[in-house]
């Protein structure tokens, strides 16, 4: 389980009568919320039309790649004109323009997807016939730049450029261009998208790139500028780390290809057979990997190493044999024949691949899928009204008869086939929805959604009646019998308690009616909380990450303050009081092996680095999150 599931969202309040959300896991860029800050529900309506009203403008902009021509120039020639270029566009609604500012090897690898993406949406009524994505409809933006500081680096060919301006946008939702499809299946109208901003201002950081005499916006170079710079504030104050470590290099891993389609696939296996890195790296379409092939000197040697020191791990794979189609310089590979081992620490794994079948087996059993439908349980077994389910199943093989897997995808580049990641993903996207039609969705909503709710019933149905000796019996409550206590006159469940708050969203709990623990939150008395929650835990009917820490140890001290729902707000002299005397208690406990020190928020496992703060409140007030930053440093070292 994550962190974030252990802890759940930050920002909520626990009080009597409610679950309450301990802090965000430590080391977390967690923005807080304080508990008075508005944050106003929506329509569950509201909300599928506005993620809608997203997919459709995605569509219609990612659709104005494949209106750019290869021959054109594109670019700019200052950086500052290149990103001048993007916020004209962008305060045009004008996505075509956007795009063409994008270094030429990313607009390839998006430009022939593009407009199959756009034709699929539209075919499927996801997007409405008069998408433009030369004007995006039922948006107006309006950008205004204040200053650009470009930054330069220690290479001639990439500069970041750090923009500040004011920003505003309407948006009319009876314009965007939603289709048929959202808005017959979506219980709200496009009206309630409508929306007005007042002009606020902003900052953001955007990378350029110098290819051929012109400059471009790039999207996958700033996700590795970001990465960098990242890396290297953390480094620079490491003595053992040289900032000098930390610089662009200039010139990145050498793509290697292959003469042939197969030759493509052989370097790759046989990378991945060496565990070699670089060659991985190296192995990739540089049109769609070029920014992690320039960087990733910064990293190979620390992540070989990683590879290396992990153990005893050897894969091989024998002589796949490969199906190829296509023509041009994109071509599909389909794996027809396949045996490969995979050993880690002297445990041997195998897998076979052949007539569409694989076989997997270790430590003398075996899985194959093709015999995985026949060995699963029927349905009558698993739940009490299986039709729902059968249905949906049923629906969903008709939907996906016609699919037919494209297989992995490598391109020619300069005379070199690579394997291609991206286009692969896009091509398995786009053989997914050319299986489907509209009719056929529309069955797969509709069936989805009364299976939905029988597996929910079947799986959250908890029978809490009591009996005639006021507790529950095993048949009752499915084996908790004699861990509950009596039933109050109104049993809560999670769809009468609170909402969770987090962070520009009010998002209500799932109802599960009955589960296990919702009487716990009746209590008044932190102690005899605490002691429902202890009943449970033992009884093993209640995972204990669930349940907070100060709950599951009330011997520590923090249990009445955290039930009371004071914990969060108490001014900073009280709160430090409070968990100075504390923390001892539950660091004894991680040494002692019943607690981890992943389970300790920092006021438990270090105090010393609050700085004599409740830091739950400074964090909300820590806008530039210099605070946090410097809470999450001194607690990590």
């Amino acid at each position: 389980m994550s962190d974030q599931e252990r802890w759940g969202p930050p920002g909520a309040t626990p009080g009597p009568g409610q679950p309450s959300n301990a802090p965000p896991p430590p080391g977390a860029a967690t923005e807080v919320v304080p508990s008075d800050a508005p944050s106003p529900r929506r329509s569950r309506g509201k909300v599928a039309v506005g993620v809608v009203g997203v997919v459709a403008l995605v569509g219609a902009g990612v659709f104005a790649v494949s209106r750019l021509s290869g021959d054109e120039a594109g670019g700019a020639e200052t950086p500052e004109e290149a990103v001048e270029l993007l916020f004209t566009a962008v305060d045009a609604e004008d996505v075509l323009g956007a795009i063409d500012v994008l270094l030429p090897a990313e607009r390839d690898t998006l430009r022939e997807p593009a407009e199959q993406f756009f034709d699929e949406m539209r075919r499927l009524d996801v997007l409405s016939e008069d998408a433009d994505p030369t004007s995006v409809g039922g948006v107006d933006v309006r950008l205004e730049i204040g200053e650009m500081d470009v930054e330069t680096t220690n290479v001639e060919d990439i500069a970041n450029v750090t923009v500040t301006g004011t920003a505003s946008a309407t948006v009319d939702g009876e314009e965007l261009p939603i289709g048929e499809l959202i808005l017959d299946n979506v219980d709200g109208d496009p009206s309630e998208l409508d929306t007005r901003t007042s002009s606020e201002e902003f900052t953001v950081p955007v990378t350029v790139v110098e290819d051929d005499g012109r400059w471009y916006v790039s999207a996958f170079y700033a996700v590795a500028e970001q990465a960098r710079q990242s890396v290297a504030d953390l480094s620079f104050d490491d003595d053992e780390i040289e900032s000098e470590e930390m610089l662009i290099p200039e010139e990145g891993v050498t793509p290697v290809g292959g003469d042939s389609p197969e030759d493509a696939m052989d370097n790759m296996v046989q990378a991945v057979e060496e565990l070699d890195v670089e060659a991985i790296i190296a192995a990739l379409n540089p049109d769609e990997w070029g920014a992690l092939q320039r960087y990733a000197p910064l990293f190979l040697d620390d992540a070989q190493q990683s590879i290396d020191e992990s153990g005893e791990v050897s894969i091989s794979i024998d002589d796949p044999v490969y199906e190829v189609s296509g023509s041009g310089d994109t071509r599909s590979i389909s794996i027809s024949e396949l045996h490969g081992e995979l050993t880690v620490d002297g445990e041997t794994a195998t897998v076979d691949y052949a007539d569409g079948c694989w076989v997997v087996a270790a430590d003398g059993d075996s899985i194959d899928s093709c015999q995985i439908g026949e060995e699963m349980p029927e349905l009558d077994d698993m739940f009490d009204d299986p039709e729902p389910v059968q249905d949906f199943l049923d629906a969903a093989s008709a939907a996906f008869e016609d699919y037919e897997n494209p297989g992995l995808i490598v391109e020619d580049v300069d005379g070199q086939w690579y394997l291609s990641p991206i286009a692969t993903m896009s091509d398995q996207f786009f053989a997914l929805t050319g299986a489907l039609e509209r009719e056929e969705v529309d069955q797969l909503i509709e069936t989805g959604e009364g299976a939905t709710e029988s597996i929910f019933d079947e799986v959250f149905n908890f029978d809490l009646s009591v009996g005639d000796d006021d507790f529950a019996t095993d048949e009752d409550t499915g084996g908790v019998a004699d861990t509950l206590p009596p039933e109050p006159a109104t049993v809560p469940t999670f769809e009468t308690l609170p909402p969770v708050t987090v962070p520009g969203e009010t998002i209500p709990l799932p109802s599960v009616e009955g589960a296990a623990g919702d009487l716990c939150y009746t209590e008044t008395d932190a102690q005899e909380a605490a002691d429902c929650f202890g009943r449970l835990i033992e009884s093993g009917d209640l995972d204990p990450v669930g349940v907070e820490v100060y709950m599951r140890h009330p011997e520590c001290g923090l249990a009445e303050a955290f039930w009371a729902g004071e914990y969060y707000r108490l001014p900073d002299a009280e709160f430090m009081a409070l968990v100075e005397q504390a923390a001892p208690c539950f660091q004894q406990l991680v040494q002692d092996g019943e607690l981890t020190a992943g389970d300790l928020p920092y006021e438990l496992s270090h105090p010393e680095c609050l700085e004599g703060r409740n830091w739950y409140l400074a964090l909300a007030d820590d806008e530039d999150n210099t605070y946090f930053e410097r809470l999450t440093a001194c607690a990590v070292d």
